[in-house]
């Protein structure tokens, strides 16, 4: 499991566009096979960090219902359900 989160963090590191796809899947992956270990709780916080981050403009962070109920079910899967 440390082995997948690695790969997860390696490739939100790697500044290559095709790549991009593959970094809230890892991420993901990593939080739904790991439910609550460390590593699924820090996938969780890249993940939110890579989406809010994507969801950013001028006007702040805009995140829309469908994208706020998967990090709210990912949080939960991470963090254990009563989080």
């Amino acid at each position: 499991r440390k082995a997948q989160y690695l790969l997860a963090f390696a490739y939100t590191n790697i500044p290559i566009q095709s790549f991009e796809a593959l970094r809230e899947l890892y991420l993901e992956q990593c939080i739904r096979e790991n439910a609550g270990t460390a590593e699924a709780k820090n996938a969780y916080a890249l993940y939110a960090q890579l989406v809010e981050d994507e969801s950013t403009g001028s006007g702040g962070v805009h995140l829309d219902e469908e994208t706020k109920s998967k990090l709210a079910e990912l949080k939960g899967t991470a963090f254990g359900s009563g989080h």
